[in-house]
């Protein structure tokens, strides 16, 4: 729904900031003149700005001028974690160093999950790696509130995986998909998928979409680089019902001494 662009602060420069820049995200222009696509910008800016935590994008501000709406954010520099699993085709990351990606994505969902805030469309390539190894999440509600993203990698499926389905169908709880009202443990599933992806490079369901995995066609296979010890975890966050899925991110956030020497 927005163009991105990199931009210069003038009063950073100005205060003799050697990095100066700031992200402008920029509504295009085909949404400029619909009230709701306004709305969910400013709705964006606001949920984001709520969230103070060093694994959570910072949101500046929010604006218009003439017919641009607009959000000033922190410039981040490095790759998205689709990026970062493409490298590590075919055997995924190695557990040492998926670990403190995994811990850093965790304590950012669980803060935003303790203020009483869901991301909805938790996927790798809304995660950034930057280049001093810090994780930034971002994009937290929005995809929901539009209904306007599409992934090209999933299973198509004409009922919800078209480009109006509001969530990322490889991603997507069951109840999400089945349009219950959204809560922490939608993030907790997508957060799973993305912690198994990173460790083999393969999506736990084959991307199929979650109201239709058959766990008899489709069993869950343990990830090469997990030990035995966290894959009863691992699986729990993959449980496709809520009520059999664990209910915080913590859970993934302090491995036991034997996996942190893996």
């Amino acid at each position: 729904m927005s163009d991105i662009y990199r931009a210069k602060d003038l009063h950073l420069e100005s205060a003799g900031i050697s990095e100066p820049y700031v992200a402008i995200k920029v509504l295009l222009q085909q949404f400029s003149s619909i009230p709701e696509a306004k709305q969910i910008l400013i709705k964006e800016a606001r949920k984001t700005q709520q969230l103070s935590h060093p694994n959570i994008i910072r949101v500046y501000d929010v604006d218009s001028h003439e017919n641009f709406h607009f959000i000033v954010m922190e410039w981040l520099d490095g790759e998205t974690l689709d990026q970062v699993i493409k490298r590590a085709k075919p055997m995924g990351v190695p557990f040492k160093g998926a670990a403190n990606l995994i811990q850093q994505i965790g304590e950012a969902l669980a803060y935003a999950h303790k203020i009483g805030i869901v991301h909805t469309d938790l996927k790798p390539s809304n995660i950034i790696l930057t280049r001093q190894g810090t994780i930034k999440v971002f994009d937290f509600g929005v995809a929901r509130a539009l209904k306007l993203n599409f992934d090209k990698y999933a299973v198509q499926d004409n009922e919800h995986s078209s480009p109006l389905s509001g969530f990322t169908p490889a991603y997507a709880s069951f109840e999400q998909i089945e349009g219950q009202p959204p809560c922490a443990t939608d993030d907790i599933f997508s957060f799973s998928c993305i912690i198994y992806e990173l460790l083999s490079c393969k999506h736990p369901y084959q991307r199929i979409v979650a109201n239709k995995v058959d766990l008899k066609t489709t069993p869950l296979k343990k990830p090469h680089h997990l030990s035995w010890l966290l894959w009863p975890t691992l699986k729990k966050g993959l449980a496709i019902k809520k009520d059999q899925r664990c209910d915080s991110c913590l859970l993934y956030t302090s491995p036991s001494p034997r996996d942190k020497r893996q």
